[in-house]
């Protein structure tokens, strides 16, 4: 086989070539960081939006499985309300066929920024939809860490079976907020 010399770079070639390796480095390094930081930005910011979308669904689920205004007891920092369903969400009805309330549920904002769930069985003989007084028994508490960096939260009675819903959480410069209103069962039903 015959045997053809190979041509190599020429100086312009070669000078040519690290001059445009140059420039994408320097580009790379000039915008590099700015996009870094807006990258981290965004995704901190979607992560405490994530937060309060979760409480609002947590606090969502818990009124929708009953809650009835005269059973709720707003306080500074907590709110909290008598719910049909027991801890292992199955429920319990009277002769005349409305459900029993079974447990107390609060919502309770700690001043380290967590927001809690706590839950309580109702103690036996379970009621019929009357005025309960609630003081918490720390035994029969089982707690649950719903959210971070909540820098505000408050639940308010909106209306019969409407429940007003306002969280703002904050993560260094990052902040989210959500009001929202909630609907509830109707108190009578089963």
């Amino acid at each position: 086989p015959p045997v053809t010399a190979r041509r190599a770079f020429t100086l312009f070639e070669s000078v040519l070539g690290v001059g445009l390796v140059s420039l994408l480095v320097l580009c790379l390094a000039l915008l590099g960081p700015p996009l870094f930081r807006t990258w981290r930005r965004s995704s901190a910011q979607s992560e405490v939006q994530r937060e309060v979308l979760l409480v609002l669904l947590k606090v969502r689920a818990e009124l929708a499985q009953g809650y009835g205004p005269s059973l709720a007891f707003p306080r500074s920092g907590e709110f909290c309300f008598a719910s049909r369903f027991d801890l292992h969400q199955s429920l319990q009805f009277s002769p005349e066929g409305p459900a029993l309330w079974q447990k107390w549920v609060t919502f309770r904002h700690q001043p380290d920024g967590q927001l809690q769930l706590l839950c309580e069985p109702i103690a036996p003989p379970l009621p019929r939809l009357t005025v309960l007084h609630y003081t918490p028994n720390p035994a029969q508490l089982t707690t649950r860490r719903l959210a971070r960096w909540v820098e505000s939260f408050r639940a308010t009675s909106a209306g019969p079976r409407q429940v007003l819903v306002e969280i703002t959480c904050r993560q260094q410069s990052q902040r989210a907020s959500l009001q929202s209103l909630v609907l509830a069962l109707p108190e009578d039903s089963s």
